[in-house]
């Protein structure tokens, strides 16, 4: 049996012969405690988004993706496992001298449970079902998915319907943003922002989709492609950070932002 214990962090005296493991995503004063232990250390690694894409949407996020970014040149010495070949070459450029690679391990039997079969029925009647699944962030370019679309459905396909299924507690200016502009250009009631949602619903808008639309312009590994993929829905994604390495040959990569070309 474990003997585990919690307790805060700052009564932790430090020990050279304790292993500190340390996931790693934005800035925080654990850092600045930590760096100084005389623990070993190992960083989990999962990249940083550019603080730039929080200009005007969320300034204490900007302020945290920031810090992080100045944070991680602490552990330059330290053993660092990244998630991603993407975040690999990113660490390369920045000095580590020992990294390596832990792929990310995904449970599939969670896209196996029950979906939800009221949502479903409500939704399939007969639309052409684009889909995205990320948190509303402003480097996940949700608004270069809508204006897709808007060609999409405008001049392709009127019966069609787009799921940006993601959490936005953190980012409501960009989320009014999105909304605002599903009104300017006419298709408010074909998208649909669905907020955080649980397994059984995540499961039902995946059955439901016909396409899988990336347009993201920072992703560190992006999990929703693999589901995707384990839901055999055909995928057109943006060539950037490490969608290709996610997909490699299992979809189609875009490398210019020509919405109607994409519709």
């Amino acid at each position: 049996r474990l003997n585990l214990k919690i307790w805060h962090y700052k009564k932790y005296k430090g020990s050279k012969d304790n292993i500190i493991i340390i996931h790693f995503t934005i800035g925080s004063e654990i850092f600045d405690f930590i760096k100084d232990l005389p623990d070993k250390k190992i960083i989990i690694y999962h990249s940083i988004t550019p603080p730039n894409y929080m200009d005007n949407i969320n300034d204490y996020i900007k302020i945290l993706l920031k810090k992080g970014q100045e944070q991680l040149l602490y552990f330059k010495d330290e053993l660092i496992l990244a998630d991603s070949k993407y975040n690999i070459k990113e660490l390369d450029a920045l000095g580590f001298k020992n990294v390596k690679e832990l792929p990310l391990i995904i449970d599939f039997n969670k896209y196996k449970k029950e979906f939800n079969k009221k949502l479903y029925d409500y939704y399939n009647d007969g639309y052409k079902t684009i889909l995205f699944v990320g948190r509303l962030y402003p480097n996940k370019k949700q608004e270069d998915i809508i204006k897709t679309f808007c060609f999409y459905n405008k001049f392709i396909n009127k019966k069609s319907r787009l799921f940006l299924v993601g959490d936005y507690e953190h980012t409501k200016k960009y989320f009014r943003y999105l909304k605002e502009m599903t009104k300017k250009l006419d298709i408010e009631d074909k998208v649909i922002f669905t907020g955080r949602v649980n397994d059984n619903d995540l499961i039902t808008y995946y059955r439901l989709a016909e396409i899988f639309l990336c347009m993201s312009e920072h992703e560190g590994f992006c999990i929703p492609l693999v589901e995707a993929m384990f839901f055999k829905i055909p995928i057109l994604a943006y060539n950037s950070t490490a969608i290709p390495y996610t997909l490699k040959d299992s979809s189609i990569l875009i490398n210019k932002k020509t919405f109607y070309e994409i519709a």
